[in-house]
């Protein structure tokens, strides 16, 4: 529900999301700068208005704040081509178009991609990337676990966009797949 807070000239919208397992009010604010307040169904319109207007110094800082809510322009994505420079494992290495018979990406000190792959290329790739991750990931995080003497559930390569991995409070462990250009 989309509510509207306006005193002095100050006017603020916010989105009520209700749930039945939420016990306490929270307030974020979004990287769009939207504002969204996540309540618990008993919680009344009353009580949440004052809560918003006792925060909304708060939420106007961050809202206005320069650097982590400005909008940045998206960088041009990478094209597959030949000589375009990406990352795997700390390294840049450059794209060459395999010609060949090739049905796969190959990596030998440079990234060997069939040119049939060319124009769904980033989906192939992040493919690629993806099972890289596992294969190298997944075992260090025994090996880390091994050595520090800890447990888990089970360890997942994922496509996050925010994060660069996460475990839950059943000790499931989520790592994002960009970590493998940067290892």
């Amino acid at each position: 529900m989309k509510q509207l807070y306006s005193e002095n000239r100050m006017d603020l919208s916010y989105t009520i999301k209700r749930s039945s397992g939420r016990k306490k009010l929270t307030i974020t604010v979004e990287r769009d700068k939207s504002v969204v307040v996540h309540a618990p169904l008993t919680a009344s319109e009353e009580k949440i208005r004052k809560i918003v207007e006792s925060k909304k110094f708060w939420i106007y800082e961050k809202t206005s704040h320069p650097q982590k809510y400005r909008d940045l322009p998206h960088p041009p994505g990478k094209e597959l081509v030949n000589g375009e420079s990406i990352l795997y494992l700390g390294q840049i290495y450059k794209i060459e178009t395999d010609y060949g018979s090739s049905i796969e990406i190959r990596f030998e000190e440079k990234f060997l991609i069939p040119v049939t792959f060319i124009k769904s290329g980033k989906d192939v790739l992040r493919n690629w990337y993806m099972e890289r991750a596992k294969d190298v990931i997944l075992p260090r995080v025994s090996n880390y676990a091994k050595h520090l003497g800890v447990g888990y559930t089970s360890a997942n390569i994922v496509d996050n966009r925010y994060t660069w991995g996460t475990c839950t409070p059943k000790d499931r462990l989520n790592f994002n797949w960009r970590l493998i250009k940067a290892l």
